[in-house]
């Protein structure tokens, strides 16, 4: 939060480790994940031996997810106007199980253009989401249009442990 709200510019050495656990009253194991998670989104980067700084943010929207709930989360702090009301006939006893995402750049309408503070022709973000249950029958498909100036979108993806044990792709 501080990072996003300024407090650290880009580039601007941040607290260490055993600053923060002296001053939040966290573990020191806490802070350190938290640093990782940082680092993993992009948000911070660290330098051995000379300590963890904050990259530029240009006020972009970064959120991480690796899951269905942490993609259903998204609705928690993000703004959203139904510009086409469908027909729904989703039925509640069919929950989500999966989701099938596509993204892609399209031209803004006049229309987009308006209603997402850019230009008209310019390209935006398109991203198209297929909601399905565990049966795989589509229950909902939202098509989304996101300004990239204020919105990027980054796929971190990891190897799943030899064990079988997944460490969470984001």
């Amino acid at each position: 939060q501080a990072i996003a709200a300024g407090r650290y510019p880009a580039g601007q050495r941040l607290p260490t480790e055993a600053e923060l656990v002296a001053t939040t009253g966290l573990s020191r194991q806490t802070v350190r994940r938290a640093f990782q998670e940082l680092a993993s989104e992009g948000a911070v980067y660290r330098v051995r031996g000379r300590g963890t700084f904050a990259v530029p943010g240009d006020g972009k929207y970064l959120r991480s997810f690796g899951s269905i709930d942490d993609l259903m989360a998204l609705s928690l702090d993000t703004e959203m106007q139904v510009v086409e009301p469908l027909h729904v006939e989703r039925v509640s006893e069919h929950p989500i199980h999966s989701a099938l995402q596509n993204a892609t750049a399209e031209a803004a309408t006049a229309d987009m253009a308006r209603r997402l503070g850019c230009g008209t022709g310019l390209p935006v973000l398109r991203i198209d989401r297929l909601y399905r249950d565990r049966e795989l029958r589509p229950l909902e498909l939202a098509v989304n249009h996101f300004n990239p100036d204020r919105y990027s979108y980054r796929l971190q993806l990891q190897r799943v442990d030899p064990d079988g044990a997944d460490r969470g792709a984001r």
